[in-house]
């Protein structure tokens, strides 16, 4: 009887540490970007930027050792994967999604459109953020804080958001005097409410495909309660910038999805009739994702002749459905950080995006990182930032940016972050 038992359960075992082992491999080899104790303490010399190491500025030899995750904003960092990508394309779609219909644009008309200057460079790249009209205050945290930027090294940044239309006359009125003051909101015929969220961000690549045109090397779409890791962002993308462009491939820099199954109740639930498959195509969840020009348009074409029915899920129709739809497999979807040179500024700087509803606390604590991850000029104001990344990183805002007002960066750190220091602690040696 004891033999009977133990050998099957010799095997279960076995076969979950070999499991263990394999997951621990893929988030080792995938999530490379956040170096563990190990890394530190073994190969400190390989991991400092060159550029850096004659800085004067000087940090607690603690921050040799990430922070837990457990502790402040580190413990969101968990949600910004969801698995390793998939390694079988998927060739089709669901055949109400395979028919192509008669080409029809999104929306036939805008009520508010910002005019982006373009007489100067191009832009590196434009971030367009998912709202609603009734959420301005929203839209304001963003305008104070990381969507102030002007330029990171001198490449150009914009930022603007994208709402439908309201019945409500006061609702209108403010968006249009808001529209007129700030000169970033796209607004169209389409619906506000959250089962038109596809066409509403769809009306946002139109807008890039038939009035924006190509005056933009990549295009981010984000939500109105996420802060976008700036300085991150620069720095892989503009390292990668060529190779990215010509690969043609959008960049989840959020959470990738992969070989999962569509919801059938809830908010995001899809019905059978709609979606009858029990697996989804690999797609970017909507927490921040970076595209190039010319596959917005790709996608958008798609979009002209493909129903959607009442799939509302806005990054599972256009990121995943559309985008397989172009035929093309998974050459076109990659998780940012693991595809790609890894950057030029060699220090931890946390995730591409903090995604964090409507807690406004955690908002601007994440935006106190950011802050600090830069040099940040405007015309009125200078701040050397607290972490040596920002001896890389020269940033120009507006002047409205909202300059946190507790700049004693030390305990916040330990407690919120994980980095390194700007060079090698005196009892390591380099060889």
């Amino acid at each position: 009887m004891s033999k009977q038992f133990t050998k099957p359960a010799g095997l279960v075992l076995s076969a979950f540490f070999m499991l263990y082992f394999v997951l621990w491999k893929l988030d080792a080899t995938i999530l490379g970007w956040e170096p563990n104790t190990e890394d530190y303490l073994e190969k400190p010399c390989s991991i400092w930027h060159d550029n850096v190491s004659s800085t004067n500025k000087t940090l607690s030899t603690k921050y040799i050792v990430p922070s837990s995750r457990t502790s402040g904003l580190r413990s969101l960092e968990r949600y910004l994967w969801d698995g390793p990508r998939s390694n079988s394309d998927f060739k089709t779609v669901p055949p109400l999604f395979e028919v192509n219909h008669n080409a029809r644009n999104i929306t036939d008309s805008w009520l508010l459109k910002p005019n982006l200057t373009t007489t100067s460079d191009r832009y590196f790249m434009v971030i367009v953020v998912k709202s609603a009209v009734k959420l301005r205050r929203r839209r304001q945290m963003i305008r104070d804080t990381w969507g102030s930027v002007n330029t990171i090294n001198g490449k150009r940044f914009a930022v603007v958001f994208v709402v439908g239309k309201v019945t409500n006359e006061t609702l209108q009125n403010e968006i249009a005097l808001e529209s007129q003051q700030y000169n970033d909101i796209i607004q169209s015929e389409v619906s506000d409410d959250y089962s038109a969220l596809p066409d509403k961000v769809l009306s946002a690549f139109q807008w890039v495909t038939f009035d924006l045109q190509n005056v933009a090397d990549f295009y981010g779409f984000t939500d109105d309660d996420c802060v976008i890791n700036l300085p991150l962002t620069y720095d892989y993308f503009s390292t990668n910038q060529e190779e990215f462009i010509k690969s043609n491939a959008m960049h989840c820099a959020f959470m990738y999805s992969a070989a999962i199954g569509p919801e059938r109740s809830g908010r995001y639930a899809v019905s059978t009739k709609t979606y009858p498959w029990g697996r989804l195509p690999p797609f970017c969840h909507g927490g921040f994702t970076v595209l190039p020009q010319q596959l917005m348009v790709d996608i958008y074409q798609q979009a002209q002749v493909t129903k959607r029915y009442d799939m509302h899920l806005e990054d599972v129709y256009i990121l995943g459905i559309l985008r397989t739809k172009l035929g093309r497999g998974n050459d076109n979807i990659k998780i940012a950080y693991a595809d790609g040179k890894r950057g030029q500024i060699g220090f931890y700087m946390g995730p591409f995006v903090w995604h964090l509803g409507h807690n406004t606390t955690l908002f601007r604590s994440a935006w106190r990182v950011v802050f600090n991850l830069m040099q940040v000029t405007t015309n009125q104001y200078k701040h050397e930032g607290s972490w040596p990344s920002s001896q890389l990183v020269r940033a120009e805002f507006n002047n409205r940016v909202e300059v946190p007002q507790d700049l004693d960066t030390d305990e916040f750190f330990s407690k919120n972050f994980a980095g390194l220091l700007d060079k090698p602690p005196v009892d390591l040696e380099c060889s």
